[in-house]
């Protein structure tokens, strides 16, 4: 990600060229917070919130887990709403501090620029140290007892300033939307030349779930074809190069000479999966 552009364009460019993503799961979401915080609703309207990689700190990226996002958010969180306190929603924003580092005078006044009022509120929603193998540990708690009602998390006016770690990031931003059911807007700091970190943006990715939807439509444009038709043409041409030959009936594919059981399998698997009829006749190539 280049810091010193904004974010929203650079995540639709990486999905207009990644190619049909229906079938990858689970999925390696960005380390960078808000990098991840705009790639899942465009996820979620694509193929579904996603399963993610849970991995660990440091340089080197060890995965020590998975999470199913859209179990997370339905089962676990949203069950959850009926113990926010009722009230009145605050007449202003709320900022939901994630890491809580708290909001610098500049950032304060960088923010209030960005959303038109000087009434916004701090609430410190942090944590604290997280086993990433278990990430969910507290979390829902957490938020619930920030004290925000119900028409707090359904006003629309929570701003969300995520952890720098991107797997949290990623499980708090599905907890608040399966509390509130919109993708908050998110707070993106930069640092800049003068050593600080400025608040640099205010995303906001619930604007991006169109997105996902126009992507669906863009692979389904480009995959119009017989499958089946083509899985056998590329099998074909491979084994009349390489001199090999394949039976199929309708119980089982038999891969010769060549690839042995582990592709033979393979291939089973593939067209069992994607329905392809398999003919009756013995081919030689």
């Amino acid at each position: 990600m280049d810091f010193a552009c904004p974010f929203e364009g650079q995540v639709k460019t990486y999905f207009e060229g990644a190619g049909d993503l229906r079938g990858f799961n689970p999925i390696g979401l960005p380390g960078q917070a808000v990098a991840a915080a705009l790639a899942l609703p465009v996820l979620e309207m694509s193929i579904g919130l996603p399963t993610m990689y849970l991995f660990g700190f440091g340089q080197e990226v060890k995965v020590v887990g998975e999470l199913n996002l859209d179990n997370y958010r339905h089962n676990q969180v949203r069950p959850q709403r009926a113990k926010c306190p009722e009230g009145e929603a605050f007449a202003g924003y709320t900022i939901l501090d994630g890491a809580g580092r708290g909001v610098t005078p500049e950032q304060m006044t960088e923010i209030v620029a960005a959303v038109g009022t000087e009434d916004v509120r701090v609430i410190n929603v942090s944590i604290g140290h997280v086993d990433p193998a278990n990430i969910t540990a507290g979390l829902v708690e957490r938020l619930i007892g920030s004290g925000l009602a119900k028409a707090d998390w359904t006003g629309g006016r929570i701003l969300y300033l995520p952890p720098g770690f991107g797997p949290l990031a990623a499980v708090m931003i599905t907890a608040i939307y399966g509390l509130s059911e919109v993708w908050p807007r998110t707070i993106r700091l930069n640092r800049r030349a003068d050593g600080s970190f400025h608040a640099d943006e205010i995303v906001d990715p619930q604007s991006l779930r169109q997105f996902g939807v126009g992507l669906v439509a863009r692979w389904d444009a480009a995959g119009k074809f017989n499958e089946g038709e083509i899985l056998q043409k590329i099998l074909s041409g491979m084994f009349t190069l390489m001199g090999g030959w394949l039976c199929f009936n309708h119980r089982f594919s038999y891969i010769g000479k060549l690839l042995g059981s582990e592709a033979e399998v393979e291939v089973i698997k593939y067209m069992e999966a994607k329905g392809i009829g398999k003919p009756d006749a013995i081919k030689d190539f």
